[in-house]
């Protein structure tokens, strides 16, 4: 599988922030040790883990330079590559919400629930959302199941 260039730009912004023992350096390591012995599979699942972990900081980067519209860009790749993530579905909906698409933020939280119905992050999203909507009925009774 090969992703787009802007993996490298991504790693470069994040790396900073990391420790020159990171699990990045590990993953990259690992990964290039079984791309030179021809283990293209191996590699692939070691840059994978890279970019797992990649996408949602570069997501929680972006929302806290306020580029809402970049952190949506990142939290859908983030989704889209951890798919049985409750995690990265939130953090997609928050993006959403901040970029003030709440209708789409519905749709991941939704998922969630469906699949953990106590999930307080996901039910306290939701009940921002709908208050965002105006529906404070619906807002009051999702920020109750978030307490509870």
């Amino acid at each position: 599988m090969y992703y787009p260039s802007i993996v490298l730009p991504l790693l470069l912004l994040i790396s900073p922030f990391q420790t020159p023992g990171d699990s990045f350096r590990k993953h990259h390591d690992a990964a290039e040790s079984h791309r030179r012995a021809g283990n293209l599979t191996a590699a692939e699942a070691e840059y994978l883990s890279i970019v797992k972990t990649a996408y949602p900081a570069l997501g929680r980067i972006y929302i806290a330079q306020s580029n809402y519209p970049g952190a949506v860009a990142a939290n859908e790749a983030a989704a889209e590559i951890r798919t049985d993530s409750t995690q990265a579905l939130v953090e997609l909906a928050i993006a959403y919400f901040y970029d003030g698409q709440y209708e789409r933020a519905l749709e991941p939280l939704r998922r969630v629930v469906a699949r953990e119905p106590g999930s307080a992050p996901a039910r306290h999203m939701m009940g921002k959302t709908h208050f965002m909507m105006g529906a404070y009925e619906q807002a009051a009774l999702e920020l109750e199941a978030a307490l509870a």
